[in-house]
């Protein structure tokens, strides 16, 4: 390795151009152009861009990061991956509540275009350790019925919640990916050991 380190620092000496910087350390070479750097030790190969991506080559391993989630900032791209539902959860269809029955829900699992759980009469519906993913609003109140989610995961890409009735939505130890919404007179109740995020 210490060879091959010492004939790329004479590659460099000779190569890099007469604007870049060359510095050779104890530990090996680095190379400045402009705002990108080149690092490289007996342990391995270091580049950082200009735009902030971190490039690290070690035996036997490749790390790579961009700025932002070098500072612990969770990426747009990391956040837009799918959460993956827990298994053994009963698939069932999205829950329409028109009526004033109330409803409970344990491990069941919710998908599709439309909103997970569409509350339009006065029924209030619990769910527990289930999972909604869908294209709507996870939970869209209208009526006046209460939504109570617990250890569950809801994702709406229009939204997390809707509330545009009088009825509330409360969560406890639940992570609900999107926005949180307020047009009626209910309202959103965090019970606590709760995950939100916008997206």
């Amino acid at each position: 390795m210490k060879k091959i380190l010492a004939m790329v620092v004479a590659l460099f000496w000779l190569e890099a151009p007469a604007q870049d910087k060359v510095k050779i350390t104890g530990e090996g070479v680095e190379v400045e152009s402009g705002k990108d750097r080149v690092k490289i030790t007996t342990e391995g190969v270091e580049a950082v861009e200009s735009g902030g991506t971190r490039v690290k080559i070690t035996a036997p391993q490749v790390e790579a990061s961009t700025q932002e989630n070098a500072a612990g900032e969770q990426s747009d791209t990391a956040a837009d991956l799918p959460e993956v539902p827990p298994q053994g959860l009963k698939k069932i269809p999205p829950i329409v509540c028109q009526s004033n029955k109330d409803q409970e829900y344990t491990r069941v699992l919710i998908v599709g275009k439309k909103d997970g759980v569409l509350v339009q009469g006065n029924c209030d519906i619990i769910l527990r350790d289930s999972h909604i993913d869908v294209e709507g609003y996870g939970v869209n109140v209208q009526g006046n019925g209460n939504v109570k989610l617990i250890r569950t995961f809801v994702r709406g890409k229009k939204g997390a919640v809707m509330i545009m009735g009088n009825g509330d939505v409360s969560a406890s130890s639940s992570t609900l990916v999107g926005p949180i919404k307020q047009m009626g007179n209910g309202e959103f109740t965090d019970q606590g050991n709760n995950t939100i995020r916008k997206r």
